[in-house]
């Protein structure tokens, strides 16, 4: 019985730590294993490049979102520094 509770609080773990993985990290898992599943079975010189496109992409988005977050902010600035 003490094994399947040690079982339990085990996949518990390992279940909750990959949901706390941070959203804005590099790498994170979710990431690395979409990566390792565009780069099954390829030579090099394709992964490499289905690899730097992926990046590219993500860092691309990542950067969207941080231009859009910044304008709302930037707006609500100056709202209040104009008062409409």
């Amino acid at each position: 019985m003490k094994k399947y509770v040690a079982v339990v609080v085990a996949a518990v773990f390992l279940v909750l730590s990959l949901a706390c993985v941070p959203v804005y990290a590099n790498d994170n898992v979710i990431d690395k294993t979409g990566d390792w599943w565009a780069t099954r079975g390829k030579q090099e010189p394709e992964k490499g490049l289905i690899l730097a496109q992926r990046r590219a992409e993500r860092a691309a988005k990542k950067a969207d979102k941080e231009m859009k977050k910044a304008t709302k902010n930037m707006q609500k600035d100056m709202k209040k520094a104009w008062g409409k």
